[in-house]
């Protein structure tokens, strides 16, 4: 399994509830596809630079989790399923 670390906007029209639910899906999808979460970070509602769906902040949140390679493509694919998570990022650790 390869490191990766994800960076997720959510959206902040829920409030602190709505994020944490979003949060808890972001773990699940995760798990469901065989990786492991390693280390989580909840970071501030923040403005954004520009509108995202209709939205000028968003709850930004890090998690660093362990996975298949092919788990990747089929978790990006849930990510963009899900209406909470305005924007997605990840990014491989390791070097090789």
């Amino acid at each position: 399994m390869k490191e990766y670390e994800g960076v997720f906007i959510i959206d902040p029209e829920p409030g602190e509830d709505g994020a944490e639910i979003a949060i808890a899906k972001i773990e699940k999808i995760i798990s469901k596809h065989k990786g492991k979460v390693e280390k989580k970070e909840k970071l501030e509602k923040r403005s954004l630079a520009y509108e995202i769906k209709k939205r000028r902040e968003g709850y930004y949140f890090s998690i660093d989790f362990n996975a298949p390679p092919k788990a990747i493509a089929e978790l990006k694919k849930s990510y963009n399923l899900e209406d909470s998570i305005l924007r997605h990022l990840i990014l491989c650790k390791d070097e090789g």
